[in-house]
């Protein structure tokens, strides 16, 4: 019988041509290679492969067979399933560029961070071999989705509020059409109009496949430009099969396309926290509210510096804002005997973002002690992960200053003793208008401080000398990372 599965070319014995196993179509152009349950086979004949060699030479076998036929098509698409085996990392290291589709829940983006989170780490991995994959884009797409259903829209704008750009702006919208074109075995551009019982349901259906498809296309032509076109195809894949050889004659590590997947991941894992912060509030009493930026009043303990909430600072969450609202609320409580009637306990950007925006700021309304509101406010900063080390040394400070137990400041950061001791040692090593005119120095991580600290205790006047330093036009005019790098 003749070989028409796609694992027919993949297997490491006697593997057919490529050619051999393409299946012509209806649609002029539209070329499809089928895949089946033969596919499964491939997970034991990796494991057997390794035990035989002990390389990672199965991550290139779908570049391989794709690169026999290369020349003969503009692009391929390649549906893999939402597992991560041996052939999804094998298709990952053969792609260009990578979409990902993902309903509007929460279950749906829990298991999306979960599939991402192990996908990079196993792609760190086979980068540290030297088998590293190449993308030109990394895109989620929201697909099923409904409209008119309140949550799922709640969740869109929030996933658009986390990813920006890496998510795509049109949606596939969940339709009966679909459903009734899948009963008759067809594609909804196969089936006719005239078909279906309910038109403007298909209307709406084709109208947004449409919307997507061409954003798609102009991603494609985007990144690829003139890759795309049959003469250049080859190089697609000719670059994926030269790595180990490269690799191994330069001595060095191609791009990895792991820290782009654990950022993706990372954008879902803050998503799902920033959800499930706000359910548990409202589940412990708090109600959602919309008040006037001017009736909140400031936190008693800063835990950014102010550059963060000027409007150069928030400018992508003031522009996510102005277009799709405030998805996330923050968190405020009440307070008695002031001018104002709220006390900010966390989501300061999107209060700044809403007062520059002229719109009311949506938050959860809860009666808060102090410790509680401070441990709350610590809480929501380690979930979204964005403060400096320097910031969180200098939040532990000024809550010691304040009188707040070790206790409650390690509650609020999220970690231990000893730590909080060397962050607030390290926070009061250098005078504070010292470390208010360096900033939040965002790419210094904790050795680059504490070797400052070591530094400014051996020399004799190092207060004089870095005033005179932060003091020229060109260092402050220059990022924080620099001027930390002057000072250093």
């Amino acid at each position: 019988m003749a070989a028409i599965h796609f694992f027919s070319a993949i297997r490491f014995d006697d593997p057919v041509p490529t050619k051999s196993i393409i299946h012509k179509t209806h649609i002029a152009g539209f070329d499809v290679i089928c895949a089946g349950l033969e596919l499964t086979e491939f997970e034991t004949a990796v494991a057997l492969e390794m035990r035989r060699s002990a390389g990672t030479g199965f991550l290139l076998r779908v570049s391989q067979a794709l690169e026999q036929v290369a020349d003969d098509y503009d692009f391929v698409l390649m549906d893999s399933a939402p597992s991560l085996n041996f052939l999804t990392l094998s298709s990952l290291t053969a792609a260009t560029g990578v979409i990902i589709p993902v309903p509007a829940h929460m279950l749906d983006v829990d298991s999306t961070a979960k599939f991402l989170e192990l996908a990079g780490s196993y792609m760190q991995i086979l980068n540290e071999v030297g088998t590293a994959a190449q993308w030109d884009f990394a895109k989620f797409l929201i697909t099923k989705f409904e409209p008119n259903d309140h949550p799922q829209a709640n969740m869109s704008a929030l996933m658009r509020q986390v990813f920006g750009e890496d998510l795509l702006l049109n949606s596939v919208i969940k339709s009966t059409a679909v459903a009734d074109a899948l009963t008759w075995k067809q594609s909804l551009y196969e089936v006719q109009r005239s078909r279906f019982s309910a038109p403007k349901t298909y209307d709406r259906a084709i109208e947004s496949i449409n919307a997507a498809n061409a954003e798609l296309e102009g991603l494609f032509w985007k990144a690829w430009g003139e890759r795309m076109s049959r003469k250049d195809s080859k190089g697609l894949f000719a670059n994926v099969l030269g790595q180990l050889e490269n690799s191994a004659e330069k001595g060095g590590m191609q791009r990895s396309t792991s820290p782009h997947l654990l950022k993706v991941a990372a954008g879902v894992r803050q998503m799902q926290e920033r959800s499930e912060l706000a359910e548990r509030l409202l589940k412990d009493g708090g109600q959602i509210v919309e008040i006037d930026p001017d009736e909140i009043m400031e936190s008693a303990i800063r835990d950014r510096f102010d550059s963060g909430y000027s409007e150069a600072g928030i400018a992508d969450l003031l522009e996510s804002m102005r277009e799709h609202g405030q998805s996330t609320p923050g968190l405020v409580r009440p307070v008695r005997g002031t001018a104002r009637p709220f006390q900010i306990v966390f989501g300061r950007r999107r209060l700044a973002a809403a007062k520059l925006l002229g719109i009311k700021f949506k938050a959860i309304a809860r009666e808060l002690s102090d410790e509680d509101a401070i441990v709350l406010q610590g809480e929501e900063n380690s979930n979204r992960k964005d403060l400096s080390f320097i910031e969180r040394c200098l939040f532990a400070q000024s809550q010691e200053a304040a009188g707040y137990r070790r206790d409650v400041i390690c509650k609020s950061l999220s970690t231990g003793r000893s730590h909080i001791s060397e962050m607030i040692r390290i926070a009061a090593a250098l005078p504070r208008e010292i470390l208010m005119q360096i900033g939040p120095a965002p790419e210094i991580g904790r050795r680059r401080w504490i070797e400052l600290e070591v530094r400014w205790a051996a020399h004799r006047e190092p207060a004089k000398v870095a005033q005179l330093v932060l003091e020229q036009d060109q260092i402050q005019a220059s990022s924080s990372d620099l001027r930390f790098a002057a000072v250093f």
